[in-house]
């Protein structure tokens, strides 16, 4: 008899797709046409600025640039550090001689009293200022352009292309800027074929991927029937521990999971290269997310120095989801369990499991550490980037940041202790820690800390990712091995620098943290971001340098919002939760003492007051046994930190509107709720202006929620009605609070 084990989930499907929004339409705004693509520009608000040299240099000539959102620089050193702005367009499959030309163009000129600032090379010591004379000398006809192109390239199996747009040009010679402030680009070329990707080939995993990777390219959740398709190649030793991580992912995360091990693939990089490459070329076979499980000595880095002196070849994974062409943006998502025993396997499979199930109902905690840097001219720099992201994406996703700067030993424990969801460090590291100059994180402090969250882990610093370092185990494997640590770690093989380091967090958890569900995908698009951050006429051996350097440890397909509560699951195949595992599922209240619950042939389950259905350590259905739960949408848990006073529900955020007579609500706000009171049924209507979501809950009058009765997001502008029961609660006074991107608005709802 086939063993059937289900959990359904009444769900409102979060759809976190649509047209990418890496550049604001305020600045670009694009037209796809038969053979071509249109780009209308304009430049956004800029401030010309003066800066000193004087303290990294010792040079004492004031020089300006030019600061500007959503722009990048040119980054030849030595040469003006002019903004740039590169994004990329999804173009036909087999389409050729591109050509970019403008047209309707603005220019206004801008007489300048100083020399433009030169781009300067990353440093850590004191070194030369560098600026190229010749360049200086002469009218900037080098850099006398406002538009390029890359080389087309292919990503995930899509044809695309980088447009960069330059709407400063210098001439040093006359301390002239010209000003680019509109123009219509017009992208054109040929087409030879226009097989482009099909529906049939293309998982919901890739169609995410390439809405937010591309800025013309939309895709709709669920439009394909494949859910992802997922490769685990394993060292031999390893094969058994991981099956159980297998059927979680392929019960769980809905995948098609594909579990080879090298004894099948081959042992050196050529051969596991080619292994993934001929799945890859394939549409029916290629898959979404490669994980590597094994340390070094199992399964070889891709390529690099294990030594890490030599910065420009550094240990990298990067090169086994290069697949399609010579550019640096990945085909597949790829992370590595760099593992050397089973039992560390366990503990990252049991991390895993236990994170992704449970992580919307943990606290949303942050920490970031920044080390001491010996260099006065450079002091404070490892705190700058995580300030920006604090400010621009973690606070208003609604985490509760602590800043660790400088921290001692027992303060950066104690962080890791409070169960944050992420730890992030910028500072100085060795292959063995993170080496804050007051602190030092090493394997014996991870395995010294008491948490029961395990948090993401990224580490802008140097060596702290050489997975391949020949005497020394990394803090990045520490990491992930330990009973304790983390479920995932970031970090760099070879040194870094501080100011590509800032770039890259910036570009890390910038709009892929708030768009993107898979860990791997939100590190690749930061990376892609960081890529097109820099442009360059004469190399790019920075920013190729760094694409490499930095490699996840950890679960690619790993899901940020957490697994339990987006998604119908149904287990089609045996599941086992191995010793040390617990799992949790959301659950509604009317599951308990229900008949419909279901536990066949002794299966160890526990239902906790209706709230939440454990799975106990070593649970097992056997052949022929039924689980079965039913669960409403969970989202940011109980309401514990809301107050609630007897006329007031008071909440923090946004534009908030308390009403104590439910007969003001008609007249006074965007919201009609009737009748009230209601002896059961009511109905709730609503206008929407230039709001994305909404949310309607109940709570009692203790604060606690009783449920969610709207939760839906991507809505357009209008009116909206809609009718719910009260059957299933007691009569009383309860708590309505209405939210929308911009407001909240709470009152009194009876039930008679």
């Amino acid at each position: 008899m086939r063993k059937k084990i289900s959990i359904i989930f009444l769900l409102l499907s979060i759809c976190l797709l649509g047209l990418s929004e890496n550049v604001p339409s305020s600045i670009i705004n694009i037209t796809q046409n038969e053979n071509s693509i249109t780009i209308y520009f304009n430049l956004p608000n800029y401030t010309l600025r003066d800066t000193s040299v004087l303290d990294p240099y010792g040079i004492s000539e004031i020089f300006k640039y030019i600061s500007i959102d959503y722009f990048g620089t040119i980054d030849d050193i030595g040469y003006p550090q002019l903004p740039q702005l590169t994004f990329d367009l999804k173009v036909p499959d087999g389409s050729n001689d591109f050509q970019i030309n403008a047209s309707n163009q603005v220019v206004s000129t801008i007489a300048i009293n100083r020399r433009f600032l030169p781009t300067q090379d990353d440093y850590e010591t004191q070194q030369n200022f560098q600026i190229n004379s010749s360049y200086y000398s002469s009218n900037g006809a080098l850099y006398n352009f406002i538009s390029q192109l890359s080389d087309p390239y292919i990503v995930f199996g899509a044809q695309g292309i980088s447009v960069s747009i330059f709407p400063f040009t210098y001439n040093p010679q006359s301390n002239l800027i010209t000003v680019l402030t509109q123009a219509t680009f017009t992208l054109s070329y040929s087409l030879e074929s226009r097989k482009g990707i099909q529906l049939t080939d293309l998982s919901d995993v890739k169609g995410c991927y390439l809405s937010k990777f591309f800025e013309n390219y939309s895709y709709t959740k669920g439009s394909s029937d494949l859910g992802g398709r997922y490769l685990m190649i394993t060292a031999p030793a390893f094969e058994s521990t991981l099956q159980s991580f297998a059927s979680f992912k392929r019960n769980y995360g809905g995948y098609e999971v594909t579990v080879v091990n090298t004894n099948v693939t081959g042992t050196t990089v050529d051969d596991i290269k080619d292994y993934i490459q001929t799945l890859y070329d394939s549409p029916t076979t290629r898959p979404d997310f490669v994980i590597l499980v094994g340390d070094h000595g199992n399964i070889p880095a891709s390529g690099g120095n294990s030594s890490g002196d030599d910065i420009d070849d550094p240990i990298t994974d990067l090169n086994y989801a290069r697949l399609d062409g010579s550019d640096y943006f990945v085909d597949v998502l790829l992370g590595r369990f760099s593992v050397s025993t089973t039992d560390e396997l366990q503990n990252i499979i049991n991390k895993c499991i236990y994170m992704e199930l449970n992580l919307h109902l943990l606290d949303k905690k942050a920490k970031f550490l920044a080390g001491h840097d010996y260099l006065a001219w450079v002091e404070n720099q490892f705190e700058n980037g995580h300030n920006a992201v604090i400010d621009d994406t973690f606070e208003p996703e609604g985490y509760v940041c602590q800043k660790l700067y400088q921290p001692t030993t027992t303060q950066a424990v104690n962080a890791i202790s409070d169960n944050p969801l992420f730890y992030i460090y910028s500072g100085h590291g060795d292959f063995d820690e993170m080496a804050g100059g007051s602190f030092s994180i090493t394997s014996t402090q991870i395995n010294s800390a008491t948490n029961t969250v395990y948090p993401f882990v990224f580490s802008f610093a140097c060596l702290t990712g050489n997975f391949a370092y020949p005497s020394v185990t990394s803090i990045g494997e520490h990491w992930i091995r330990s009973e304790k640590g983390g479920i995932a770690y970031f970090g760099s093989s070879v040194i870094t620098y501080v100011n590509s380091d800032k770039a890259i967090e910036k570009k890390i958890f910038g709009d892929a943290f708030t768009d993107e569900e898979h860990l791997s995908a939100i590190i690749n698009l930061g990376m892609k971001r960081y890529w097109n951050r820099f442009w360059s006429w004469l190399n790019r051996t920075r920013t190729r340098r760094y694409m490499k350097a930095y490699n996840l440890l950890g679960d690619p397909s790993f899901n940020i919002l957490g697994i339990a509560c987006p998604y119908d699951i149904i287990f089609s195949d045996n599941e086992t939760f191995e010793s040390g595992t617990l799992t949790t599922f959301n659950a509604s209240h009317d599951i308990y003492n229900n008949e419909s619950f279901l536990v066949l042939d002794g299966a160890d389950v526990t239902l906790l007051a209706g709230n939440s259905i454990t799975l106990n350590p070593g649970f097992e259905v056997d052949l022929g046994g039924i689980f079965e739960a039913r669960a409403e949408p969970c989202d940011e848990g109980s309401a514990k930190s809301s107050e609630y006073q007897e006329d007031t529900f008071k909440y923090n955020i946004y534009e908030e509107t308390v009403i104590t007579d439910e007969e003001q609500i008609i007249n006074s706000t965007p919201l009609s709720i009737f009748p009230n009171p209601t002896n059961s049924d009511f109905s709730v209507c609503y206008t929407l202006d230039n709001e994305k979501f909404v949310k309607f809950e109940i709570y009692d009058i203790f604060g606690s929620k009783i449920k969610t009765l709207l939760n839906l997001y991507n809505l357009e502008d209008g009116e909206y009605s809609l009718s719910f029961s009260l059957n299933d609660l007691v009569s009383g006074t309860y708590i309505f609070v209405f939210t929308t991107d911009k407001r909240k608005i709470s009152g009194k709802l009876i039930k008679n």
